[in-house]
């Protein structure tokens, strides 16, 4: 790893933190016109910054994925596929012929902005990783998703591989701010419409990104195998990209049933019979989880009860947290 990349690594790793932390010691002035949530825990300073941070990643990394996503969907496999050991930019060096071929096509930025981004989501998902635990924030489900991603981001990146299968994972994110923005006002009062109406979007762009174009992104990957993976890349690798990219094209559909589950809900009349279920409407109770027993683990802290807002808290963590509530809006 070159230096210049260890430290832009580095800054974002900084960057994610510190907004993080920013947002939630001054929820106090950002919040104080929002009508309260019927959630307790969505009231927290550390559930709403986790929230606000997760939007702001997700416009920077679709409005940066999304354009090259689709430049490389018109791109024949030869530049889908092509790869480098120049891990700095992920651009083959100008005497390559690889890289004659981008620029004919037009697409050497285009390479440049996938090697960026995938950075910045790699050491997001990190980071946000460790905030969700830290702060109990977390299911097991979201722990092995957030693991799998990170691996496989750091695979991918420091390999300078599969430019268009990134391309797509990351403006998967794109759906993620109809989502957040249901998540965070789907229990507070005025919003309903809105909320719908969001609903509405997360549906359409989670069958497009999720459902679609990760599909085929997936399928030209398995059927290109035999060159989609260049041969200096490890077997273990290369084989654990293969099943985690597959993995996961199959846990969008099963994803994708809950939100169809959820939309034919959401057009009848009356409350769904069955709460237990991974969603329920997508109404202003749109997409949200059900699970009232696990309580996912902390790094500092202990689980809160069923029906609590904050976990309990001891050590630094509580003084820490006692430090940020004395914060007021002035």
């Amino acid at each position: 790893m070159t230096g210049y990349l260890a430290l832009l690594t580095s800054g974002f790793a900084v960057f994610w933190t510190g907004l993080f932390y920013l947002f939630a010691w001054t929820y106090p002035c950002w919040s104080r016109d929002l009508p309260q949530s019927s959630k307790e825990h969505e009231n927290s300073r550390w559930w709403s910054a986790w929230q606000a941070s997760g939007t702001v990643h997700a416009i920077l990394a679709s409005a940066i994925a999304l354009p090259a996503m689709f430049r490389l969907l018109m791109a024949d496999d030869q530049i889908r596929f092509l790869s480098t050991d120049n891990i700095q930019w992920c651009v083959p060096d100008e005497n390559e012929a690889e890289y004659n071929l981008l620029q004919e096509a037009g697409l050497v930025n285009s390479m440049t902005e996938i090697a960026t981004v995938g950075l910045m989501f790699t050491v997001f998902t990190t980071v946000d990783l460790f905030v969700a635990l830290i702060h109990g924030l977390a299911g097991m489900d979201y722990i092995i998703h957030h693991v799998a991603f990170v691996l496989a981001g750091i695979i991918l990146r420091s390999n300078c591989i599969l430019p268009f299968n990134a391309a797509i994972l990351i403006s998967m994110e794109l759906s993620n701010l109809p989502l957040n923005y249901m998540s965070f006002f789907r229990h507070r009062e005025g919003f309903d419409l809105s909320v719908k109406i969001s609903s509405a979007i997360f549906a359409i762009s989670f069958f497009t990104f999720r459902i679609l174009l990760n599909s085929y992104g997936t399928v030209v990957l398995l059927w290109r195998e035999d060159v989609s993976l260049p041969v200096r890349v490890p077997a273990w690798q290369r084989c654990f990209l293969l099943m985690a990219l597959g993995a996961g094209a199959l846990l969008q559909f099963w994803w994708g049933s809950k939100v169809s589950q959820a939309v034919v809900k959401a057009h009848r009349r009356g409350k769904p019979t069955e709460e237990h279920m991974g969603y329920k409407l997508l109404d202003t109770d749109a997409v949200e989880e059900v699970n009232t027993v696990y309580q996912p683990p902390t790094l500092l802290g202990t689980p809160a009860p069923t029906g609590t807002s904050e976990p309990k808290r001891s050590g630094f963590q509580g003084a820490r947290s006692q430090r940020a509530q004395a914060l007021r809006c002035q």
